[in-house]
């Protein structure tokens, strides 16, 4: 099961009575369909659960996204390809039990994750020219491998409650750290 958003004309989306979602949820594209050419806003204000992946793909004019209650997605949660999103919070997530993939967000300047715990896989930060602060303080363990390469400006990188990466650390090519 599935939830896909994709369109052409469409320009703000908004799901204010939506908490959960059972399978997998995609805003935007991926590697075999468009995004949403036109969509600015992404307004999920009661969104608590995505029981699948949660994908927010090539959606090139979003600068605004709210999920300000998202607690859990179960698999695999990636940002990429929204070329004015300037900033993510997530203020209320505290697990991925898959991936987690943030990167090629041209305008992302600050990514902020402040309840995280736990990542059951994977953390990948790449790519995302404008980033300056990467702040998960509350993670202590990431599944596999964590790594963070190619933000040209990141000058804060914070992990303080950091305990366990069970696969590689890579941290590298990052301009300004």
């Amino acid at each position: 099961r599935r939830v896909l958003f994709r369109s052409d004309q469409l320009t703000a989306l908004s799901l204010p009575r939506l908490a959960t979602v059972e399978g997998a949820l995609y805003l935007g594209g991926g590697a075999d369909r468009p995004g949403n050419a036109r969509l600015t806003e992404i307004s999920l204000p009661q969104l608590t659960t995505v029981g699948g992946e949660l994908g927010l793909s090539q959606n090139p004019q979003l600068t605004e996204l709210s999920m300000p209650l998202l607690t859990s997605v179960s698999d695999t949660l990636y940002v990429s390809s929204n070329d004015h999103l300037a900033a993510l919070s997530l203020p209320e997530l505290t697990s991925v039990g898959g991936v987690l993939q943030v990167f090629n967000n041209v305008q992302l300047a600050m990514f902020s994750l402040p309840e995280l715990t736990t990542i059951g896989d994977a953390l990948y930060v790449h790519r995302n020219a404008q980033l300056t602060a990467f702040l998960v303080p509350e993670l202590t363990t990431v599944g596999d491998s964590l790594n963070v390469w190619s933000n040209e400006k990141l000058t804060e990188l914070s992990l303080p409650a950091l305990t366990e990466i069970r696969g590689e650390l890579d941290i590298e090519a990052n301009g300004l750290i």
